[in-house]
């Protein structure tokens, strides 16, 4: 079963590599990088990759927050505007009401990076900066376990590569980390 997984893991991982060329994460890094802010719009399994991206953005400085909650996300889209970046994640892509906000934003002339799985759909046509995830057969009918892995992995290249394109960003990191440490838990 481990070398089962493994295996299914590492062939997500490469497929999810090819889908996504280097400059398609540099753009995506630019646009992080000179955001004011960024709201992350993420449902289900993909809700928590962003949480988890929120966090590591957050160590660099980065004005970043997640919404799972739609009208949460709606209020949070309100006060966002030119120099900012809506980054939404969401493999299947279909929800409607994810459109709808990715169409405010534009109006509103905010920076949009998606994140979908790789077919034609109204998000990722609509996005500025389209990534891309994988999914195989997962092996927990709708446990969302490859695809996980799959946007795990671009947000990581996302992550190291805004870390490494700038030293105040890394000193940013040890100051997170001093003051987590601070806590003594």
């Amino acid at each position: 079963m481990s070398q089962k997984l493994l295996s299914k893991q590492h062939t997500i991982l490469s497929h999810t590599q090819q889908l996504n060329e280097a400059t398609q994460i540099e753009k995506a890094v630019d646009a992080l990088k000179s955001a004011n802010r960024v709201l992350f719009v993420a449902q289900g399994n993909s809700s928590l990759v962003a949480r988890t991206c929120v966090f590591k953005l957050q160590k660099l400085g980065v004005a970043a927050q997640c919404e799972a909650d739609l009208i949460q996300a709606a209020n949070a889209l309100s006060v966002l505007g030119k120099g900012d970046v809506l980054f939404v994640i969401s493999h299947s892509a279909h929800p409607r009401s994810l459109r709808t906000l990715v169409e405010l934003a534009k109006l509103e002339g905010v920076t949009v990076i998606s994140m979908t799985k790789f077919t034609q759909n109204a998000i990722s046509e609509l996005a500025d900066h389209r990534l891309f995830s994988v999914s195989e057969e997962e092996p927990v009918p709708h446990s969302g376990i490859l695809t996980s892995s799959s946007q795990h992995y671009i947000v990581d290249l996302i992550v190291i590569a805004l870390s490494n394109s700038n030293l105040h960003l890394q000193k940013r990191v040890a100051q997170a980390n001093g003051f987590i440490e601070s806590l003594g838990i």
